[in-house]
C-alpha cells in the first residue's frame, strides 16, 4: 500500500469535493470513490485537470479494482430501506404543525421528542469512553465503529443520534502506531451520515481543519452535510477544560432539516472553566524507565524551572525546556501536557514530557503513563478494553475524547431530543388549568354583551 501524504490526501479529497465532481455525481459516487480510493485501493494516476471532463472514462480516476474495499452501491432492498427511512422522518401529525415564522425559533410542539431512551452511535472511538458516557446518559447504544475496520453503511441500524470522530489527527498519513486513513475515514462516517439520517448528529474534527487549504477541507465537510440535508452549526472546544491535555477540537452539531424546521437546532452547553493540571512532585510508584536520564541527553531549560512553578497555566500547556535530539517532539512541559502524538518520534514517543519535582527537590523530566492518560479521559478506567501493548494502548487512547466532554455533549442532545411534555395528556385539565378556564369564559362572555350593546345600538 503507497504511504500517502497529507498533501497528496487532501489534494485529491479537495479534487472530488469540486464543484464539476459534485455536479456530475451523486453523493453516494462521491463520497464511495473517495472513501475506497484512499481505504485499500492503489491511485494509478491524478485527478483530471481543470481542462479534462470529469465524467471522461479513462486513467483519470482508475483504481486497481482486486486491491481495494469499495461501499456497493446500495441493493433494491436497501433503497426500500432506505426509502421506508425517508417516509417515517414525518414526525407529526397534520394537526399538530404549529406556525412558524421566518426569521423566529420555531413553536416546538410540546410533544414533540422521544419518550423512550434514544438510540444513538458512536463512529472512530476504539477505546469505549464516548460509548460508555453516551449510555451512562440515557442513551441507547445500538453499535460502534472502530478505524480501519470495514463496514457497508446501508447495513447499519439507523439511530437517533450519530456521534463521530473521523479525523482526530488531521488527515495525516499513517504513523507509527495509528492505522487507517482519515480521509477515508472520514469520508465513510460521511456517507453513514447521508445513508442513516439520524436526528441530530455531532462530528468532532481536529481544529486543523479549519486552516488546511485555505479552508477549503472544511468547506468541503460542511457542503457534505448541506447536500445531505443537514443544518451545521460549528464551534471550538479543547480538551484542556476537562483534562490536563490540551487538544483544540471543531465540532460540527448537525440537525436534520426536517428537524431543525420545527424542533429549531439543540443548543451546546459550554464547559465551566476548571483548573486541571498535572501535580507539581513525582508520583511514588513510578517505574523508573519512564523518566529520562539526563546525564545520557542534553536537557536546555528555557529558564530556571522555578520560575514557570507560579506561571498560570489555565490557558495551554507552558513549555520549560527541549532536549536535545536528532528527532523532533522533545519539548518538556509543565502543569498541562498537549495531547498525545500520532507518532512515536522523540523521547516521549506517543507522550509528552513532563517536568515534576522529586522527593529531594530535584526536578525530573518523565514520561506519562497509560493509567495517568487513560484516567484523566476516563474516571472510570477500569471498564475500558485497551490493548495490552503501552503503544497501541497510546495510539487508541490519542483518538479518544474524554468521558467529562461526551457526557456534557450527551445531556445536550439528551435535553434536545426529550419532549417538552413528558406524558400524554388524559384530559383538558392536564394542557389548561381550570382558573384558566374561567378567565377565557368571562372574557368570552364580555366579548358577547358588548358585541349585543353594539348591535342593538345600530
Amino acid at each position: 500500500m503507497m504511504n500517502r501524504t497529507r498533501d497528496t490526501a487532501v489534494h485529491h479529497l479537495l479534487w472530488l469535493g469540486s464543484s464539476p465532481a459534485r455536479a456530475s455525481q451523486v453523493q453516494h459516487d462521491v463520497l464511495s470513490k473517495c472513501a475506497h480510493v484512499f481505504a485499500h485501493g492503489t491511485l494509478r494516476s491524478e485527478p483530471p485537470s481543470s481542462t479534462q471532463d470529469p465524467r471522461a472514462p479513462g486513467e483519470a480516476f482508475e483504481v486497481d479494482a482486486s486491491r481495494i474495499s469499495s461501499f456497493p452501491v446500495p441493493e433494491d432492498t436497501e433503497r426500500q430501506w432506505q426509502k421506508r427511512l425517508v417516509d417515517s422522518h414525518n414526525i407529526r401529525a397534520s394537526l399538530q404543525v404549529p406556525p412558524v415564522s421566518t426569521h423566529a425559533t420555531p413553536d416546538r410542539n410540546p410533544l414533540d421528542g422521544i419518550v423512550d431512551a434514544p438510540s444513538a452511535a458512536v463512529w472512530g472511538d476504539p477505546s469505549g469512553i464516548a460509548a460508555q458516557a453516551l449510555s451512562s446518559s440515557g442513551f441507547e447504544v445500538l453499535w460502534s465503529h472502530a478505524p480501519p475496520s470495514f463496514v457497508n453503511p446501508y447495513q447499519l441500524p439507523a439511530v437517533d443520534f450519530l456521534l463521530a470522530y473521523p479525523d482526530r489527527t488531521p488527515f495525516h498519513a499513517s504513523g507509527a502506531g495509528l492505522s487507517g486513513d482519515t480521509v477515508a475515514d472520514t469520508c465513510s462516517a460521511l456517507l453513514a451520515l447521508s445513508s442513516l439520517r439520524p436526528l441530530v448528529a455531532v462530528f468532532e474534527f481536529s481544529a486543523a481543519i479549519v486552516s488546511m487549504h485555505k479552508g477549503r477541507v472544511s468547506r468541503f465537510v460542511e457542503a457534505c452535510c448541506r447536500s445531505a440535508g443537514y443544518r451545521s452549526v460549528s464551534s471550538r472546544s479543547n480538551l484542556s477544560h476537562f483534562t490536563p491535555m490540551s487538544r483544540e477540537v471543531l465540532v460540527l452539531t448537525l440537525t436534520r432539516n426536517d428537524v431543525a424546521e420545527s424542533w429549531a437546532t439543540p443548543a451546546r452547553r459550554h464547559p465551566v472553566q476548571q483548573t486541571h493540571r498535572w501535580p507539581m512532585h513525582l508520583p511514588l510508584d513510578l517505574p523508573s524507565h519512564l523518566l529520562v536520564d539526563q546525564s545520557k541527553h542534553t536537557v536546555t531549560w528555557l529558564a530556571h524551572p522555578d520560575s514557570f512553578s507560579t506561571v498560570s497555566s489555565d490557558s495551554g500547556p507552558v513549555q520549560v525546556a527541549w532536549i536535545k535530539s536528532n528527532t523532533c517532539g522533545n519539548r518538556v512541559y509543565m502543569h498541562k501536557t498537549p495531547a498525545l502524538k500520532s507518532s512515536t518520534f522523540g523521547v516521549g514517543g506517543n507522550t509528552h514530557l513532563l517536568a515534576q519535582l522529586d522527593s529531594h527537590g530535584h526536578w525530573q523530566i518523565r514520561k506519562l503513563t497509560v493509567q495517568e492518560i487513560t484516567e484523566a479521559l476516563c474516571p472510570v478506567a477500569s471498564q475500558l478494553q485497551l490493548p495490552p501493548s503501552p503503544l497501541q494502548a497510546l495510539a487508541v487512547l490519542a483518538r479518544a475524547p474524554a468521558s467529562t466532554a461526551v457526557s456534557l455533549l450527551a445531556s445536550s442532545i439528551r435535553s434536545f431530543l426529550r419532549p417538552r411534555l413528558t406524558a400524554l395528556p388524559s384530559g383538558i385539565q392536564d394542557i389548561i388549568q381550570d382558573v384558566d378556564i374561567h378567565i377565557f369564559r368571562a372574557n368570552m362572555q364580555r366579548m358577547h354583551d358588548d358585541f349585543a350593546k353594539m348591535k342593538a345600538a345600530q
